[in-house]
């Protein structure tokens, strides 16, 4: 159950991460996308694997392993 909520609630964030326009001379554009998927990041960059979260695929694939993350613990 956690790891649907997880996705709907990462879908919304990527989704208006990427609607905003990001003007000024502070951006913060992808913030939230970084955040969501902070543990497929560090672990890729463990390993050495890089997404390319522009690309629709990476971020769903990304967000797909933080759902199996949070979907795997069970408490």
């Amino acid at each position: 159950m956690l790891a649907v909520i997880y996705i709907g609630v990462a879908i919304h964030v990527v989704a208006a991460d990427r609607a905003s326009p990001g003007s000024g001379w502070i951006s913060l554009q992808g913030m939230g996308a970084a955040i969501v998927t902070l543990p497929v990041t560090l672990l890729g960059e463990t390993l050495g694997v890089k997404f390319n979260y522009q690309r629709n695929l990476d971020m769903s694939l990304a967000i797909g392993f933080c759902a199996l993350f949070a979907g795997g613990t069970k408490g």
